[in-house]
């Protein structure tokens, strides 16, 4: 990596009958997914090399929770 930079995703209350949502550094919403587990297995690379830092905020709702259906295995990893 160029920079030493850390990307942060944040696990937050789900939308769409969803438990848990995926958001980015923002808060913005990326992917519905049911456990918290999934987000681990999905960024395993990104955590385990330092490139990525996963945050829990179970408290709070993504930024832009409206119309937001998509579950975690239809997104890409190009939208962090």
């Amino acid at each position: 990596m160029a920079n030493n930079t850390k990307k942060i995703i944040r696990i937050r209350k789900g939308i769409n009958g969803f438990p848990f949502s995926i958001c980015n550094e923002k808060g913005n919403w990326i992917a519905n997914i049911h456990s918290t587990k999934e987000a681990y297995d999905l960024y395993r690379y990104e955590t385990k090399h330092g490139i990525l830092k996963i945050k829990k905020e179970t408290t709070l709702y993504p930024a832009n929770a409206e119309n937001c259906i998509v579950s975690a295995k239809d997104i890409v990893r190009t939208q962090l």
